[in-house]
């Protein structure tokens, strides 16, 4: 069997409607390393979404097999154990918050597990630290008093405290103010980076998906059109943009200057965007472009 963490081997599956049957994923096949950060975009409605439950088992294929650490998931004994292995962060995780404390909804997942009572502590204070919380400021308040950031951090800290070997996040930022996005997105590199996690976040943002992934995983109308390195995907904008996507800002900002006559590299991020314009700013001699 594939050593692959996660692996979809023609899966298709299809939403019946009342009378109307809606394929959501066709013969769809990809490979997830353990350990890689991978992005999977698309617009609303590509698939990603029903993607991401096929990863720790809410949903099982109509047609094909996947395998999580080389276990096919449409077996009874090997669903019952994928919500420990696979943290599966659904749309608005804010929503998952019920308990009175935030210590309280963390502890939740490791109390299932009947960890002793320090245990449980641990578990708590480790997967707070991972989204960039302190359990002794705020794991006795509410976590409904929170921001929205904040909500989102300790309902990931949630899934965190049961260990999983893989983290799916679907939609994870949507609503956030830009401030609140940037520190959720960097706090999940930095996990990615400190615990080597595997990661897996589904979302129609590509600047998001061009600051922290490993690889790019197009979807539309529930089939994989591309996947590759960013280089790779994005090289085709007119492609992207017929699948209501398009180019991260910062490589639009960048195509634009090269169009303008600018001597500029080609790049996704704005950190490298950044890079070259201050590179022209100084061959201008200090004056603005």
């Amino acid at each position: 069997m594939s050593c692959k963490c996660i692996e979809f081997q023609n899966v298709s599956y299809m939403y019946n409607l009342g009378s109307r049957e809606v394929k959501a994923l066709i013969n769809v096949s990809l490979k997830i390393p353990k350990g890689e950060f991978v992005s999977v975009v698309g617009a609303s409605g590509s698939g990603k979404s029903t993607l991401a439950k096929h990863c720790n088992g809410i949903l099982t294929p109509v047609e094909g097999n996947v395998f999580v650490n080389g276990k096919n998931t449409s077996q009874r004994a090997v669903k019952k154990r994928l919500w420990k292995e696979v943290g599966l962060v659904m749309q608005s995780p804010e929503k998952q918050l019920f308990e009175a404390t935030v210590f309280d909804d963390v502890a939740f997942g490791p109390r299932n597990l009947n960890l002793s009572e320090r245990e449980t502590e641990r578990a708590v204070e480790q997967a707070l630290h991972w989204v960039g919380l302190d359990s002794k400021e705020i794991g006795k308040i509410s976590p409904f008093s929170l921001s929205g950031g904040e909500k989102r951090r300790v309902a990931i800290a949630g899934i965190l405290a049961l260990s999983p070997s893989v983290l799916v996040l679907d939609e994870p930022l949507a609503g956030l103010d830009p401030s609140g996005r940037k520190r959720l997105l960097g706090q999940l590199k930095l996990l990615h980076k400190d615990q080597g996690i595997t990661v897996v976040l589904i979302t129609h943002n590509m600047d998001d998906a061009a600051a922290v992934s490993d690889r790019i995983v197009v979807m539309n109308e529930g089939k994989i059109q591309a996947v590759g390195p960013l280089e790779k995907v994005f090289l085709s904008a007119q492609e992207l943009e017929e699948m209501g996507l398009e180019l991260p800002f910062a490589a639009r900002l960048l195509r634009c200057l090269a169009g303008r006559g600018y001597r500029v590299s080609e790049g996704y991020t704005l950190d490298r965007a950044a890079e070259e314009i201050l590179k022209i700013y100084r061959n201008r001699g200090g004056h603005s472009v």
